[in-house]
């Protein structure tokens, strides 16, 4: 083979490396948070989206009308944790924390520098913001943009666990509000019912988000960052996260009027779990028990459509065209 043959294969080769390396590196970025934004929230607002008209003012929904929304929730949602993840990772407190308890993040792995992810947080905020825009939840971007210069510029996540779990909880929701409003689109709201159970689920992340420190003790030790388990002790925090599973495993099936299937079922989930977290520790125990943790979030954001499908007694409001 002649060497002009062989140059436009060594060309093609290397930007598929190329682009193969910065793809790896965009999911090295966003891994931790996929299972606990990405997956539960795009699932938080498909069930609503599937469940109306029970916690929406739309009329009945065609299964192929939510489908056509999931590009634009995935796009909205993934944007937007992109930014949190970005701001999460760029200051010195939160390096110093990562090269403990994550090496393989960005910046200790020296797969880029802080200065490289400082540029990219400049200009993810106008692409968060146009896409916002174009998608009509402004408001909800706006509100985690303002949450993350709390939480990290201003440290409200560093000294006290309590204000931690609130801006958590109350970033968490403005994803589950924004992405139901990318869902719903045509019109549709939340009803009086829905914003309550909004709210329910946002006292759900209040009380049970803490379960992330568990296996970052060692680096928030280090770095003086105040999490549930330093401040009131490992097994106090254990128990405060368990019964909180527990008592919202009961609660929110409960709210919404499941069947006793599904409440039951949700139940021996959030005590399995409470049990996990009260006896299985370590640091690759309570990594796994934050990914069930996700899990089980899932489970609660799957309750309006198992309520609304028929399937536990209820009424079919989900058809397909």
């Amino acid at each position: 083979m002649k060497e002009k043959d062989i140059a436009p294969l060594q060309a093609a080769g290397n930007l598929l490396k190329t682009t193969t390396y910065h793809l790896h590196t965009l999911y090295l970025l966003t891994k931790s948070n996929l299972k606990c934004v990405l997956l539960p929230h795009t699932i938080f607002a498909l069930s609503i989206h599937l469940s109306s008209p029970l916690l929406t003012t739309l009329p009945n929904i065609t299964l192929r009308a939510t489908l056509s929304r999931l590009p634009y929730l995935l796009t909205w949602i993934y944007l937007n944790q992109l930014l949190c993840d970005i701001s999460n990772q760029r200051l010195p407190s939160s390096i110093a924390q990562d090269t403990i308890s994550k090496p393989w993040r960005l910046i200790p792995s020296k797969r880029l520098t802080p200065t490289n992810l400082r540029h990219l947080f400049i200009l993810a905020i106008p692409l968060v913001l146009l896409c916002t825009v174009f998608l009509g939840v402004t408001r909800e971007s706006a509100s985690i943009i303002i949450l993350l210069f709390i939480y990290n510029d201003l440290e409200g996540g560093d000294k006290n666990t309590h204000l931690r779990d609130l801006i958590n909880a109350l970033a968490l929701t403005s994803f589950s509000l924004g992405a139901t409003r990318v869902a719903l689109e045509n019109g549709g709201e939340l009803n009086e019912k829905g914003y309550e159970w909004l709210l329910l689920t946002g006292a759900m992340i209040f009380f049970t988000i803490s379960i992330q420190d568990l296996r970052d003790v060692e680096g928030d030790a280090a770095t003086g960052r105040k999490s549930l388990p330093l401040v009131y002790g490992d097994s106090v925090a254990r128990w405060m996260l368990a019964t909180a599973i527990v008592f919202f495993s009961c609660a929110c099936p409960l709210f919404l009027g499941n069947g006793v299937g599904v409440t039951l079922g949700l139940g021996g989930l959030g005590v399995g779990l409470g049990f996990r977290v009260l006896w299985c520790r370590g640091v690759q125990a309570d990594e796994r028990s934050f990914t069930l943790w996700a899990v089980w979030c899932v489970g609660i954001y799957c309750l309006p459509i198992l309520r609304n499908s028929g399937a536990v007694g209820g009424v079919d409001h989900v058809r397909s065209q």
